[in-house]
């Protein structure tokens, strides 16, 4: 597989990634507002805070309120607390009465973008259009660069692995044969170079999602200043001086001083990943941080390795080089078991930080999905186990003049390169998988395992939106909103009514009335939710006379 080879699978694997890909769940969760969602106001409010879950970025433009006339009335400043979680945006003194749409978007702690969108009312509700409300409630169209940003990812991983690994290789295994030195050493110059490319234009994605601003703002240096003050910038920052250091070592190998350079290259470029994203939230943060980094480590080895001994394999194959490609299978090998037992051991402990349950991993869409990379993981486990017992022995008996059988050295040859190409494409089908993965809620999460439960179901033609704090057997506090397609509250004829049982043990169906707390909000708090384990909560409510709409879902209460 030559460079560009590999370049325009990786053309063909983004697009698709792009083509496949869905928008990002959320981090950061907004916990609360003031003015609340759907309140109604005697007069005006002097500003507008927002308090988070967890400390987040706000960019340019990160809060924007409008009034019925479908003007701004916020100045444009956003004022942060000490912790980072609050937000405070003071109003203009003309803001005027009638409804008002608070927009926001931010990035959350692990560098993912978040946004969303609620309305309040000062006097009455006034009659702004529709169509304008419901664009700034649904928070803008963001689903292309949320395509390009995963395309982007894959192509990232896919690079940096390659340049790291491949780099590793020459070092730890190559036997510095003239004749395809300077092609390898190519391979891993370009993919260095094609990594720093992809993390430029990685800022520049990551910067208008965070703002919302389009893409017209790539070039904006106000806009580039917050990216790189954000994790995402720190780890982009350490990654291009990582592969700076991988194209000047590469030049010089195997020079003592660029052997040096070069690893501390790889290092950098291949650990760069851990400074963002879940690891950088993730407690125990040593657990978190120890395990992407091995895993990371071990992959590049791993997948940059098996893409260089490809290319080896093909040239000494050519010039009937048996021994010599023997003894490089060998030495890989040594260096692909200890790579495949730490992507194990490491790759299980992450995602321990981010599962924490089995029930996680089916009852959310990051359960899913790594369940997914899990089986590929083992599918490609069990050709490199097949390589390495069966065909390995085989091709390092090529010097030993073993002959004869279906694992005789000249029938190995073949099997190798085959199974190793399969093995690359299966990594990179891995890393599809992780791009998409990387931004998506932690099953932890999205499942409550570790805080605060939230979910979305429909309720007739709207939507309920449900959260339950802290999610312990004990005392919680249910919030219900109830909001329309276009993300207004929506009213009910009559009391709103939420069920809870446990079937499992028996418990029958504890019936509870919410109390009002603002338009399409009501809330209750107690110990009804006592006893650990998997309750189901009916929520019900009239919709007029006649008809009644209705929810239900699952709640995993934490001991």
């Amino acid at each position: 597989m030559t460079v560009l080879r590999f370049l325009a699978l990786g053309a063909a694997v983004g697009a698709l990634v792009a083509l496949t890909t869905v928008p990002a769940s959320a981090h950061a969760m907004l916990q609360s507002a003031t003015p609340a969602d759907g309140a109604v106001l005697d007069a005006p409010p002097s500003e507008v805070t927002l308090d988070f879950n967890e400390p987040v970025v706000a960019a340019l433009g990160a809060v924007r309120v409008y009034n019925s006339d479908e003007a701004r009335v916020d100045r444009g400043e956003v004022r942060g607390g000490e912790d980072g979680t609050v937000l405070r945006v003071p109003l203009a003194r003309d803001a005027g009465e009638g409804t008002h749409v608070v927009t926001w978007r931010v990035a959350s702690g692990d560098g993912h973008p978040v946004n969303g969108a609620f309305v309040f009312s000062v006097g009455s509700e006034g009659t702004a259009d529709g169509t304008f409300i419901a664009q700034l409630l649904a928070g803008g169209d963001d689903t292309g660069l949320q395509a390009a940003a995963a395309a982007l990812r894959w192509l990232l991983y896919a690079a940096v692995l390659l340049a790291g690994g491949g780099l590793a290789f020459l070092v730890l295994v190559h036997d510095r044969r003239k004749d395809e030195r300077a092609r390898l050493v190519r391979v891993v110059t370009v993919a260095s170079v094609v990594g720093a490319v992809t993390t430029l234009l990685g800022v520049g994605v990551q910067g208008a999602l965070v703002t919302g601003l389009g893409a017209g703002s790539f070039l904006n240096p106000q806009v580039f200043g917050e990216v790189a003050g954000s994790t995402y910038g720190a780890s982009a920052a350490v990654r291009l001086a990582g592969l700076a250091l991988l194209v000047v070592a590469a030049a010089g190998l195997w020079r003592p001083w660029a052997t040096i350079t070069g690893l501390v290259g790889a290092f950098l470029a291949l650990g760069s990943f851990v400074l963002t994203g879940h690891t950088a939230t993730t407690e125990p943060r040593w657990v978190a941080v120890g395990a992407n980094l091995a895993h990371t480590l071990a992959a590049g080895a791993w997948f940059g390795g098996l893409i260089l001994l490809l290319l080896a394999l093909r040239r000494r194959k050519l010039s009937d080089d048996a021994v010599g490609g023997g003894r490089l299978v060998a030495r890989f090998s040594a260096m692909a078991t200890l790579a495949v037992v730490a992507v194990s051991v490491a790759g299980g402990a992450l995602a321990w930080t981010q599962v924490r349950a089995v029930r996680a991993l089916t009852s959310s869409a990051y359960g899913w999905t790594l369940l997914v990379k899990v089986a590929l993981v083992g599918a490609i486990l069990a050709v490199a186990g097949y390589n390495r017992s069966r065909l390995v022995p085989a091709i390092a008996g090529s010097g030993r003049g073993v002959t004869g059988g279906p694992d005789a050295p000249s029938a190995a040859w073949g099997t190798l390169r085959s199974t190793v190409r399969t093995e690359i494409v299966a990594i990179g089908a891995v890393l599809l998988v992780t791009a998409v993965l990387v931004n998506l809620v932690p099953a932890r999460t999205a499942a409550g395992v570790t805080g605060i439960f939230s979910t979305t179901v429909p309720m007739g033609e709207d939507m309920l939106n449900v959260t339950v704090d802290p999610n312990r057997a004990g005392v919680n506090e249910f919030h219900l909103y109830l909001l329309s397609p276009t993300g207004q509250p929506v009213d009910v004829a009559g009391d709103l009514t939420v069920q809870l049982s446990q079937p499992a043990l028996g418990i029958a169906p504890i019936e509870r009335e919410p109390s009002v707390a603002g338009p399409g909000h009501w809330t209750f708090a107690g110990p009804e939710l006592a006893i650990p384990g998997r309750w189901t909560v009916e929520v019900s409510a009239p919709v007029d006379r006649f008809s009644d709409a209705a929810a239900s879902f699952g709640l995993d209460v934490n001991p």
